[in-house]
């Protein structure tokens, strides 16, 4: 979902911004004596004047207008991601992983106890973890019930994970008749006989972390998590703004046809469809500025859904005993270097560093893909003493909030990997 809130920010700034162009245009012809240059505009005013509310073409109009508003107030408010809360042993970093990333962990938990053959669906939800297995190929001699150890490969495999809240486990057993539909299914994951080529990069299962004690998250974790998640509060709330003002004028377009605001009268009032035909050039005056405002919102909307954000740089004190002056340390610089120090801790595949914030406050932020089998508690800690040491050691700060997100390689094979929010 968050992908689509931001692939619809750019259309619609773009729409927008040809919009207000095009009634640019139309005005400028019109000053210029043009009857029109891509539009009947004319016959539009003209049409409004003396259509009606009532009319089939316009209730169609606004029921589609209704929907449309309706649906993007429906992607902005479940555009925001589905993330489960990871628990740290600094109170300034804050760390988040998908369901995905819970489903794929717990799948191939499951898939690896004993007795399980058949097929593996795993549906992580807000506070349930729901494995649905296909009974195959059982030899009857596995100690308890394929429910059982089911349950207990998938418990287990939550512990182990930092989880803020460890969600319950539910099991559910199918023959091998009864597939799962599309819309169950939320991981599905590799047969046990699905060839699985050998990755040579691929490291060894980390061992256990050692026990830390989890601290509380603080002030200076929330405004990590915040600032990461900022432009894409931004966009659903412009996206919203934009759903809920074409869900209203939507309805009050069928109202005013059918309902008690009016008894289907015309849609413009012919007398200011009239008084517009006799000032042309008033009435162009006024389409060309408001032309120039939708064109302007939706350029502002789609350079703010497009740019990219920049580093701040920050300045430094000169070390003791080296004179008078700052240091000028830049932004860029140090996120590229906090993700060659996050490359390097044991069990990361790819990682990605920004530094987001101002000077006065900057923030940093981790975007991790681990190995199949890697664990995510010791890969915490090793970005908690490696990555922030050497971050905050370079900023000079006692403390440097941090949010970093942690996603897992899929299985070679694995099907869909896309979580359900429940």
């Amino acid at each position: 979902m968050p992908r689509t809130v931001r692939a619809l920010g750019p259309a619609l700034g773009l729409v927008l911004t040809l919009a207000g162009l095009l009634v640019v245009v139309e005005a400028a012809g019109s000053l210029a004596g043009a009857d029109h240059v891509l539009v009947d505009w004319r016959g539009l005013r003209d049409g409004a004047g003396s259509g009606s509310w009532s009319s089939p073409s316009v209730r169609l109009v606004c029921l589609l207008v209704t929907v449309l508003g309706g649906v993007l107030v429906v992607l902005a408010l479940r555009g925001s991601r589905a993330e489960v809360t990871l628990r740290t042993g600094d109170p300034a970093l804050a760390g988040t992983t998908s369901r995905r990333a819970v489903a794929r962990i717990v799948g191939a938990a499951v898939r690896a106890a004993d007795g399980v053959s058949g097929a593996v669906d795993v549906v992580v939800g807000r506070s349930t973890v729901t494995v649905r297995v296909t009974r195959s190929g059982l030899d009857g001699n596995h100690p308890g019930t394929l429910t059982e150890r089911v349950r207990a490969a998938a418990a287990t495999a939550l512990d182990t994970l930092p989880l803020q809240r460890t969600p319950t486990v539910e099991v559910t057993e199918r023959t091998p008749g009864n597939a799962p539909t599309p819309e169950e299914r939320a991981v599905t994951t590799p047969e046990p006989d699905d060839p699985r080529p050998a990755d040579p990069a691929e490291p060894a299962p980390s061992p256990a972390p050692d026990p830390v004690t989890p601290a509380a998250p603080g002030p200076a974790a929330a405004r990590a998590r915040s600032v990461r998640t900022s432009r894409l509060r931004a966009e659903r709330l412009r996206l919203a703004t934009v759903g809920g003002v074409l869900a209203v004028l939507g309805v009050l377009g069928l109202l005013l046809g059918t309902g008690p605001l009016g008894d289907g009268g015309p849609v413009a009032d012919p007398d200011l469809v009239s008084r517009a035909g006799r000032t042309p050039v008033l009435s162009a005056i006024v389409a060309a500025l408001v032309g120039v405002v939708l064109a302007g919102l939706g350029g502002l909307w789609l350079v703010r859904s497009l740019r990219r954000t920049s580093a701040p740089d920050l300045t430094l004190a000169v070390p003791e005993g080296w004179g008078d002056g700052t240091v000028l340390v830049r932004g860029a610089a140090l996120a590229e270097a906090a993700r060659t120090d996050a490359e390097q801790v044991p069990g990361v595949a790819q990682a990605r560093a920004r530094l987001l914030g101002t000077a006065a406050a900057p923030v940093l932020v981790l975007d991790l893909v681990l190995h199949r089998g890697a664990d995510l508690g010791t890969v915490l800690q090793g970005v908690e003493q490696q990555v922030l040491v050497a971050a905050r050691t370079t900023v000079e700060r006692d403390e440097l909030p941090t949010a970093v997100h942690v996603e897992v390689e899929a299985s070679p094979g694995a099907g869909a990997t896309t979580a359900r929010v429940c």
